[in-house]
């Protein structure tokens, strides 16, 4: 009878325990640390007595189970708000990018609005190799607690930054799948693809191109007015209308200028002058199709 009762103590105490041991987002298993999925928070055991609140911490160097203080070199897992006594202690962690606004401790002087990285110690400040979230509130000086929005720990020189070698570079797939390169685009170029090869930064010549605008030359030279009439016509094989002519007064201190100059039927040419030119007045032109 007495080790009938004993039983079922022991079941009942067990499975209260085991009720007390379930967490949010994940189960504690025997050892006290969490396991499975989680939400915003994780349990991990202290590598050190901690007696400072909301200071970053990292995966420590005694098991997968452990954290530590972070340094300015380590990717940060989150903040923690509890203190302790003494190492070997169940804290939890406050998963980066996860949950609410966070509490952190700056190392220095940082503005409000302005991205947090981590540093020594645990702490935060306003440079650094991995950035931890932007401070909503400013801090004076080291020691000061700020609010943060953080996100997950991301690198400014990571793996995309190291693709860029040169200043004006965007970073393009080119070639092989799942791939990707830096481009240079030289000043008054736009990237784009014409009618062959990859992604590479086009001129605008070759922009006309791929647009199917481009313009050959089809004449060019200089044309000698034959009267004094305001409109002057010249011959130019093949010209049809719709062509492009551009044309300036060529002869210097005339005060005369081409006030229109086009294609008016096939193969002529007709430039319209401000004034009745000399007969000495010569015509740039150039005529593009």
């Amino acid at each position: 009878m007495i080790d009938r009762m004993q039983g079922m103590l022991l079941r009942a105490v067990t499975a209260l325990t085991w009720a007390v041991k379930r967490k949010r987002g994940g189960m504690m298993l025997a050892n006290g640390v969490a396991e499975g999925e989680h939400d915003s928070s994780r349990t991990y055991l202290s590598s050190a007595a901690i007696t400072t609140k909301n200071l970053l911490y990292k995966q420590g160097s005694s098991g997968a189970e452990y954290i530590e203080k972070c340094d300015a070199s380590s990717i940060p897992l989150g903040t923690v708000d509890d203190l302790c006594a003494a190492a070997d202690t169940y804290v939890t962690v406050k998963l980066l990018g996860k949950g609410p606004t966070k509490k952190m401790v700056a190392a220095g002087a940082i503005s409000a609005g302005a991205a947090v990285y981590a540093a020594a110690n645990g702490k935060v400040a306003s440079s650094g190799t991995y950035a931890v979230g932007v401070a909503l509130t400013a801090a004076s000086g080291d020691g000061d607690e700020i609010e943060v929005a953080d996100c997950h720990p991301s690198t400014s020189t990571g793996m995309l930054a190291t693709l860029f070698t040169n200043a004006n570079q965007v970073l393009i797939s080119n070639g092989a799948a799942n791939s990707a390169v830096a481009l240079d685009v030289p000043a008054s170029n736009i990237v784009g693809r014409s009618a062959s090869g990859g992604l590479t930064a086009l001129t605008p010549a070759q922009v006309l191109t791929v647009l199917g605008m481009a313009k050959k030359t089809l004449a060019a030279g200089t044309f000698t007015a034959t009267s004094t009439s305001t409109t002057q016509t010249m011959t130019a094989t093949g010209a049809t209308t719709g062509d492009v002519v551009v044309a300036t007064v060529h002869t210097p201190n005339t005060s005369e200028y081409v006030t229109r100059a086009y294609v008016s039927a096939s193969d002529t040419v007709t430039f319209v002058l401000s004034d009745a030119p000399a007969v000495t007045t010569k015509i740039n032109y150039a005529v593009l199709q």
